[in-house]
């Protein structure tokens, strides 16, 4: 009976200390609000190493991707020939950063490249920062490539030298097109185009050694050291569109027209569609060839062989505006440039916007110094004409003239004539008014009778004359 008692009271208490618990929580988190909180300042507990360290993992491991996804949007630029944008991005990056000045120089070497711009791409490989020895591998075979554009013939032959040391075993064609490029460069060994079939045969190659002995056949115009075993590869290599893609080049080079169809009519990648249009246009089939390099361009929106196949035949098709377009995007050498902007103008023209044209033909003459072709004038006094501006019409024909151009002669001569030739022309009413017809008034009374000869000495006299020789002076 006691242990009963006590354990009513112990379940009592217990309840009653559970119930003062309850009461004080409140009053207990309000403490804790109001005191230790407002009195620990900026306190803070120092981590453990083990924290730190998983900080430092996750804060490098961020900073990698960032500088990973902006290695990534420059590649994806250059890819699809962006260069400028790609440019841009590499210059604004900031050293150690986002990467290092040898990924940087790297890239902007790789840019110029592509431009054209084999000097400057040199420059970049050729910083202190870039003879770094375990960088070098990754950049000898670029290097070598610009010494021997820039004619550096030495320097590229001792750059390759070392080069093909470090990179042999990463290359698994043990570098056979760049030493082709390079031995033809040197000039060192006769036949250098026949040397890399030699010790091969070609219905053994397969992939990429195939694609690779395809390309070199293309490059070296050795065609034939293909085609003529062509019928003893293996079928299953044909699978490959790439491969196939290849083999229309080389009929189409070798001007089996009908082979090289066969091999491509059902690819659609920019290559392909480019033989395609060049086929039309061997069989002057031009909207046909239109409409294949437009394919073309909109599966590459820069493909330089199509914009270059498409303008003249945009031309041909009366394509004015469309023809601009594709000049706009058309990249050329400095040197061209004059030759791309009278295009641009001559296209402008035909389509009537002569004040674009004005402008385009504007360039030219400022940056060639006033040293225009001919072409460059009779667009010139042709715009003029068109803009009612008698000033430039009167030089422009000018020039034209002493080019030999004869339609520019007759425009100089009626804009000596006429006060505001170029003015003139433009309207539409008549600008002599003649109320009687001149040429009908002078020939009504014309008498339409044979004329009448008045036969004065007979021509057979004469001849008689001539012929018994008489003297008419005397020898006395």
């Amino acid at each position: 009976m006691l242990n009963m008692k006590y354990l009513i009271l112990l379940l009592i208490f217990s309840s009653q200390l559970f119930a003062v618990e309850q009461a004080t929580k409140g009053f207990a988190d309000k403490i804790e609000e109001t005191f230790i909180k407002a009195n620990r300042g900026s306190f803070k507990y120092p981590l453990s190493n083990f924290t730190k360290k998983e900080l430092n993992y996750y804060t490098s491991m961020k900073e990698n991707i960032r500088i990973q996804d902006n290695l990534a949007s420059i590649k994806y630029q250059l890819i699809n020939g962006n260069l400028e944008k790609a440019k841009l991005m590499l210059l604004q990056a900031k050293y150690t950063e986002d990467f290092s000045r040898v990924v940087q120089y790297r890239y902007l070497s790789i840019i110029h490249f592509i431009e054209g711009d084999y000097k400057k791409s040199l420059e970049y490989l050729t910083k202190k920062e870039m003879y770094n020895i375990g960088f070098s591998k990754r950049i000898c075979l670029l290097r070598t490539l610009n010494f021997l554009i820039l004619n550096k013939v030495s320097e590229g032959r001792s750059e390759w030298n070392n080069c093909i040391d470090s990179t042999l075993t990463d290359s698994p064609s043990s570098h056979l097109w760049m030493s082709t490029l390079v031995k033809l460069k040197m000039n060192d060994e006769p036949n250098i185009t026949d040397i890399p079939f030699k010790k091969i045969n070609i219905e053994n190659e397969q992939g990429n050694f195939l694609r690779l002995f395809l390309k070199l056949a293309l490059y070296l115009n050795k065609e034939e050291v293909i085609l003529d075993r062509i019928a003893l590869l293996n079928d299953t290599v044909f699978e490959d569109p790439e491969i196939r893609e290849l083999m229309g080049m080389l009929y189409y080079r070798s001007k089996k027209i009908v082979n090289s169809y066969r091999f491509i009519e059902d690819l659609n990648s920019p290559n392909a569609e480019n033989i395609k249009g060049n086929i039309y246009l061997t069989q002057k089939k031009y909207e046909l060839a239109y409409g294949q390099f437009k394919l073309a361009l909109n599966k590459k929106l820069n493909s330089q062989n199509s914009l270059e196949r498409i303008i003249p035949v945009a031309w041909l098709l009366k394509q004015w505006d469309d023809g601009v377009s594709y000049i706009d995007q058309l990249e050329t050498e400095p040197r061209d440039l004059y030759n791309k902007l009278t295009a641009r103008a001559a296209f402008l023209t035909q389509s009537n916007r002569f004040k674009e044209a004005k402008d385009t033909l504007n360039q030219i003459v400022i940056g060639s110094k006033n040293s225009q072709s001919p072409e460059v004038n009779q667009l010139y006094s042709y715009t003029a004409i068109m803009l009612k501006d008698n000033t430039d019409a009167e030089t422009y024909s000018d020039k034209a003239c002493k080019n030999l151009d004869g339609l520019n002669c007759w425009l100089q001569f009626h804009l000596s004539i006429w006060e505001n030739f170029a003015l003139t022309i433009h309207r539409d009413e008549k600008i002599i008014n003649e109320k009687d017809d001149l040429l009908a008034k002078y020939s009504a009374g014309f008498e339409k009778e044979p004329l009448k000869e008045d036969l004065y000495i007979n021509q057979k006299d004469i001849e008689e004359l001539d012929n018994k020789r008489i003297k008419l002076i005397s020898n006395e």
